[in-house]
C-alpha cells in the first residue's frame, strides 16, 4: 500500500488459520503515513510459510499507534506478529499472550515485535515463545510500566548468534522503567557447537551495534527468577548475565540503575560489560541485589579493555563476589560478602 494521510482501525477483529502468508496490512515497500489500531484483537493466526515478516508489515518513515489492542495464540516462522521495521510504533496498554514464531528468517525471529523504534506503556508480554530465534522482543526505545513474564526464547543448531528476550534499541534514548521481568527462560539446546566456542546469552541486552555515547537507563525495576539452561558441548564457553552493557561494536556506553532489584535469577554473573576496547562506566543507585542460591558469583564481569568504572551506593548485597580492583566506588554498601565490606 502507499499512505500518506491516516488510516484508522477500531474494534477490529482478525482471525484465520492457514498455511499460506496473510497480511493483515502490509505497508513493507511505499508507506509513509500514520497507522492506527484501536481496541482490536489479532487473535489465532498460523502460518508456516517461509521469508515472512509478520502479519503486520510497516516501513520506515509510518507512524503506528496500538492502543488497548491484543495479540493472542497466534503463530508463523517469521518475524512475530508484528515487523514494525524502523517506524515510529507506539504501544499503549496492549497485551501479547501466548505467540509463537519457529524457524524464523535468518534465525533472527522474535515472538512479539520486531523493530527498531518500538516504544511500550502499560503491556503484558505473557507466555509468548521464540524457536530457533535471538530475541523475544527487539528492538525497543523505551519499555514502561509493562509485565515481561513467563516467556521463552530458545536456540538450537549450530548458531553462535547472541540470544536475548529482551534487546533495547541502538540509540541514546533507550529507557527501561518500572517494569517487571519475571519468569522467562532462555534455552539453548545445542551440543554439536565446536570446543572453543563462545556463545551469549542475555536476559536484556542492547543492540550490538549501539551509537557511540549511548546511555541507558533501567528505574525501578525488579528482574526476578528468570534463567538460562544450556547443553552444549564440552570446551565450549557461554557466557550468562542479567544485564549487558556495550556492544560488539567497540562502542563507549554509559548507564544506571536506580531502586531496581536483581533477585535469584540464574545466571553467571548479573551485570556484563562487553565494551571491548571503549570506556564504560556503570552505576548501581539503592539497588538490591540479592542471590538466594548457595554458590557465591560475580555482581559484575567485563571484557578487559578501558573500562573506567562500576559504581555502586546505597546498594544491598547478597552472595555476590567481586574483584575489589573493579569497584572503583562503594558508598553506603551493606554486603554479606567480606570482599565487598
Amino acid at each position: 500500500c502507499t499512505v500518506t494521510a491516516q488510516v484508522d482501525f477500531t474494534n477490529c477483529h482478525f482471525t484465520a488459520r492457514g498455511t499460506a502468508p496473510l497480511r493483515l496490512v502490509d505497508c513493507s515497500s511505499s508507506a509513509n503515513g500514520t497507522f492506527r489500531f484501536f481496541d482490536c484483537r489479532v487473535i489465532g493466526l498460523s502460518s508456516t510459510a517461509s521469508g515472512y515478516n509478520g502479519y503486520m508489515d510497516f516501513k520506515t518513515g509510518s507512524t503506528l499507534v496500538f492502543d488497548r489492542c491484543r495479540f493472542e495464540g497466534n503463530s508463523n516462522d517469521g518475524y512475530g506478529v508484528i515487523n514494525t521495521g524502523g517506524a515510529a510504533a507506539t504501544f499503549t496498554d496492549c497485551v501479547f499472550l501466548r505467540n509463537s514464531v519457529a524457524n524464523p528468517i535468518q534465525g533472527k525471529g522474535v515472538a512479539c515485535v520486531y523493530g527498531t523504534n518500538a516504544r511500550f506503556s502499560r503491556c503484558r508480554f505473557l507466555s509468548n515463545k521464540a524457536t530457533n530465534a535471538t530475541a523475544g522482543i527487539s528492538q525497543f526505545q523505551v519499555m514502561q510500566d509493562c509485565l515481561v513474564l513467563s516467556n521463552t526464547v530458545t536456540r538450537t543448531g549450530t548458531g553462535t548468534d547472541e540470544v536475548n528476550l529482551l534487546t533495547m534499541g541502538a540509540t541514546s534514548s533507550s529507557r527501561l522503567l518500572r517494569t517487571t521481568i519475571a519468569g522467562n527462560v532462555i534455552e539453548r539446546n545445542q551440543p554439536d557447537l565446536a570446543a572453543g566456542t563462545t556463545v551469549w546469552s542475555y536476559i536484556i541486552s542492547p543492540a550490538s551495534a549501539q551509537n557511540n555515547d549511548a546511555y541507558r537507563a533501567y528505574v525501578n525495576l525488579t528482574i526476578a527468577k528468570n534463567r538460562v539452561e544450556a547443553t552444549l558441548a564440552e570446551g565450549v564457553t557461554h557466557e550468562v548475565a542479567t544485564l549487558v552493557w556495550g556492544g560488539t561494536s567497540n562502542r563507549t556506553a554509559f548507564g544506571g540503575a536506580v531502586n531496581c532489584t536483581f533477585y535469584d535469577n540464574d545466571v553467571t554473573a548479573e551485570i556484563v560489560d562487553r565494551a571491548s576496547s571503549k570506556s564504560i562506566d556503570i552505576y548501581l543507585f539503592n539497588c538490591i541485589c540479592w542471590n538466594d542460591r548457595a554458590d557465591y558469583r560475580p555482581l559484575w564481569s567485563h571484557t578487559p579493555g578501558e573500562t573506567r568504572g562500576f559504581r555502586l551506593y546505597d546498594c544491598i548485597l547478597k552472595n555476590y563476589s567481586a574483584d575489589t580492583e573493579k569497584i572503583y566506588a562503594a558508598e553506603g554498601v551493606s554486603a554479606e560478602d567480606p570482599m565487598l565490606k
